[in-house]
């Protein structure tokens, strides 16, 4: 304090000596500074480390600032502190159907059967056949750790197999520690079904004649239901196998060969000869219906087993396996629905590679393109798109009367009669018209017309008396024709041969009608048809016999034979 007598204060804050803007407060021989936020200090010197306590989390930089820090997040993370892991999986990147499971600033697909790919976006090629050419340990296709632990299974494939010598082993399945016959299939002599080590002899035909099968064997253990079904028909089936348990996961899958242990222990009079193909895998029973639709065409919802596809297989050969890419079997190539037929109908197989599709046109209609097109292996249809045109029947000659006119229609045509013609255009009959009277000995008649219904008016020359009626009417009774002849050996039904009225012919016992069967009285006063002939039934010559002479009174109608033996 200076003053004479100390009496006057300093004030401290004159200086200003408060940082960073910093409020100066005066104090008796001292000063303190109010700090603003983000310093601290006798005189607001320091500026306070905001990251010092780590607020930012899942390794982001921290910055600090005044009064405030920011985070800096790694890829994949998001939030004030990063403490958000961005999910991945929210665009959906897997495709066909894949699982996505969200990583740290990343994603993994996990594909279903027959896919690949990081994206699972690759369909895998399931053309092929894989051909087992000898006996033997050194060629089958082994997938370990695949599959998963099931309380049902189908397994469906086709074979061929001329092998005679061997047991013969499509599919095997063992654990580790465990059961070598967890799921086994062997014997394609007849065949020998094994789930957990519990055996099922069957009574199944055998299958390796050389010709392709399509194999189904079901599994479920709730009842220990199984079925054997070859080429799509039940060939023998029961329950009680295994009931309950289930088939452990994680063990080793093997085609062709026997495990005696998980992944090995191979015996070549077990292993399989011949071709496999299309073997997929699924964790529930197919229906029977689903089965022999298996077999007997492509259907897209079953062309992958849910478990394992086939293509799935194809990573796993070891050894001698030759893998056949000209599989007559469905390869997964969809060429889908063939173009639509107007005015006509297409058969087909299915829509997959190698299948073909037929066209055939409504009647009435001619095709112009190709009859068949073919699916190929590029997933398009081969071919000129067909189409179906209107035919013109009254250009290239139809079956309309004579005295008709073809008026051309859509798919189809219209005959009419013409006047003074009627029928139904394919029968045009004439006018009934009654005789011409001819000339009238002394006298004269007037009226050109002679149809039904036409008058006639008669008059005598002078000098003459007319005896009769002096006009007539032309009737519909008055047009006849002449008997028909009756056929030598037959007869006629029918005696009234006025117009429109018919005769039936008929032939005697052994005699055969060669001709018409019916005529019609026309308008003209002629017959539609002929009078037929009865031609006499013919027998063949009876055989000979050895030992002994055949005797014949001919070959005609109530003629016979007799043999009588020699010895």
């Amino acid at each position: 304090f200076p003053g004479t007598r100390c009496e006057i204060e300093i004030d401290e804050c004159l200086s200003k000596p408060c940082l960073n803007n910093g409020e100066c407060r005066d104090l008796k021989g001292d000063f303190q500074c109010v700090c603003p936020p983000g310093y601290a200090g006798k005189v607001c010197e320091h500026n306070v480390d905001e990251c010092q306590s780590g607020p930012c989390k899942n390794g982001a930089t921290c910055t600090d600032g005044i009064d405030s820090y920011s985070c800096r997040c790694l890829d994949g993370f998001t939030g004030q502190f990063c403490e958000i892991n961005l999910d991945e999986c929210v665009s959906s990147p897997c495709l066909n159907h894949a699982k996505c499971i969200d990583g740290i600033n990343s994603y993994t697909c996990k594909c279903p059967p027959g896919f690949s790919g990081s994206r699972c976006e690759t369909e895998q090629p399931s053309g092929f056949n894989l051909d087992f050419e000898v006996s033997g340990i050194y060629g089958y296709v082994m997938l370990d750790n695949h599959l998963p632990t099931l309380d049902a299974i189908t397994c469906a494939f086709w074979m061929r197999s001329t092998d005679v010598t061997n047991y013969g082993t499509p599919i095997s399945y063992a654990i580790e520690n465990g059961s070598d016959n967890a799921f086994l299939l062997t014997d394609y002599n007849g065949w020998v079904l094994y789930v957990n080590g519990k055996e099922k002899i069957t009574d199944c035909p055998s299958v390796n004649d050389g010709r392709w099968h399509h194999i189904t064997v079901t599994w479920t253990n709730s009842d220990g239901s199984w079925k054997v079904y070859i080429d799509g028909r039940l060939s023998d089936g029961g329950k009680g196998l295994s009931v309950g348990m289930h088939i452990p996961g994680g063990g080793a899958l093997v085609l062709a060969q026997e495990q005696d242990q998980r992944g090995e222990g191979f015996n070549p009079a077990e292993s399989f000869v011949g071709s496999l193909s299309q073997l997929n895998i699924w964790d529930y029973p197919l229906s029977p219906e689903q089965v022999r639709s298996l077999a007997t065409s492509c259907p897209h919802d079953l062309q992958k087993g849910n478990v394992l596809a086939w293509a799935d297989f194809l990573p796993g050969v070891v050894g001698r396996v030759k893998v056949d890419h000209k599989s007559k079997f469905c390869s997964g190539i969809s060429c889908g629905k063939p173009p639509r037929l107007r005015n006509g109908i297409n058969s087909d197989e299915d829509f997959f590679a190698g299948s073909t599709v037929t066209y055939q046109c409504n009647s009435g209609y001619y095709l112009l393109g190709d009859s068949r097109m073919l699916c190929k292996d590029n997933g398009s249809w081969n071919g000129t798109s067909p189409k179906c045109l209107d035919v013109d029947e009254c250009a290239v000659g139809s079956d309309c009367d004579k005295h008709a006119s073809c008026t051309n229609t859509e798919g189809s045509y219209i005959c009419t009669c013409i006047s003074p013609y009627t029928g139904n255009g394919k029968m045009c009959l004439e006018p009934l018209k009654c005789k011409d009277p001819g000339e009238f000995e002394n006298g004269n008649f007037t009226g050109k017309e002679f149809g039904v219904g036409s008058e006639l008016t008669f008059a005598c020359n002078e000098g003459y008396i007319l005896i009769g009626r002096d006009k007539v009417i032309c009737l519909e009774s008055a047009v006849s024709c002449d008997q028909t002849p009756v056929p030598e050996h037959g007869s006629i039904v029918g005696s009234n041969f006025t117009y429109g009225k018919k005769v039936i012919f008929r032939c005697n016992d052994g005699y055969i009608l060669t001709g018409h069967g019916e005529s019609m009285c026309l308008a003209n006063g002629s017959w539609s048809h002929g009078a037929p002939t009865c031609e006499s039934v013919t027998c063949p010559k009876p055989k000979e016999i050895a030992f002994g002479n055949l005797t014949i009174s001919g070959l005609t109608f109530q003629s016979t034979s007799s043999y009588i033996c020699t010895l």
